[in-house]
């Protein structure tokens, strides 16, 4: 079938991928690793990014967790200044949608939706976001696929899933969407490329 879309991860296709526990003091104070901070919060994490509990509810809980010494605020702003953004995959992404319908579907938290939507105007960017936070899904389920795929008015054969998670272009592959995982600007341009019938 003909390509009629494109489903475009944001962490990791578009920037670095954010850091929720970057604060640099976090480490010395609690004696955990990044990735050891991370397990330790990730129920809390699972609500806060299906949009069940606020930020400052988020932060809240780390914070009695750990019995920090740190604000909300202090924490999340290290959150918020841990990306670094990909500007041409943000020029990629306009060319494409002058020939194909293009979506944004993220596992993202609200303050760093808030965030990229304030200093990057993502939302008008795509056809159509959709953020966990907001939609209550995540991938790799099925259901974030499928009400992707309803916004755009496409099948999976018609749609290009874009991610740098393995684990989410497997679960788009399995529903037939044609997948890309990303690993850099230019084998993304390049792999999208051999996968419609334009040059971009």
């Amino acid at each position: 079938p003909k390509i009629k879309a494109v489903i475009f991860d944001w962490a990791g296709v578009f920037c670095s991928p954010g850091e929720l526990f970057s604060h640099p003091k976090l480490i010395e104070l609690t004696g955990l690793l990044v990735e050891e901070l991370g397990h330790a919060t990730q129920t809390l994490q699972q609500h806060y990014y299906r949009g069940h509990i606020s930020s400052h509810d988020f932060w809240q809980g780390v914070i009695r967790q750990f019995n920090l010494p740190l604000t909300a605020t202090e924490l999340s702003a290290a959150y918020l200044a841990s990306y670094h953004l990909y500007p041409k995959m943000l020029v990629f992404a306009e060319k494409i949608r002058r020939k194909l319908k293009t979506a944004l579907l993220s596992n993202l938290t609200s303050e760093m939706m808030d965030d990229i939507i304030r200093k990057h105007f993502v939302d008008h960017l795509f056809d159509h976001v959709l953020f966990s936070n907001e939609i209550g899904l995540m991938k790799p389920e099925q259901e974030a696929y499928a009400l992707a795929l309803k916004r755009l008015g496409t099948t999976p054969t018609e749609t290009i899933f874009i991610d740098d998670s393995r684990r989410n272009v497997e679960a788009a592959k399995a529903l037939g969407m044609p997948s890309i995982l990303f690993s850099s600007p230019e084998q993304c341009v390049r792999d999208l490329t051999a996968l419609v019938d334009f040059e971009v």
